[in-house]
């Protein structure tokens, strides 16, 4: 039976730590930055789409939302029967 050896250092354990507490924060960032990259181009885009058909913008937005409240209402009353 062989035994491993212990950590060399707890100064090495801190070190590791560290550096994976620093890659963690750098993804993050990383994902966020992209997060906020991509709800910016999305507003832009509806923005302009709704510029330049205001009808057409209306009207999904009615649809979407009489889908949302036809779905509410059937899921409550199912929920509770």
């Amino acid at each position: 039976m062989t035994r491993t050896p212990p950590v060399e250092s707890t100064e090495s354990a801190k070190e590791l730590y560290r550096d994976s507490l620093a890659a963690v924060e750098r993804t993050l960032d990383k994902a966020r930055r992209q997060v906020s990259r991509v709800s910016t181009s999305a507003a832009s885009s509806v923005r302009s789409f709704a510029n330049e058909r205001p009808l057409h913008f209306v009207g999904i937005v009615a649809g979407i939302s009489l889908l949302t409240g036809v779905a509410l209402r059937v899921w409550r009353s199912k929920r509770y029967a």
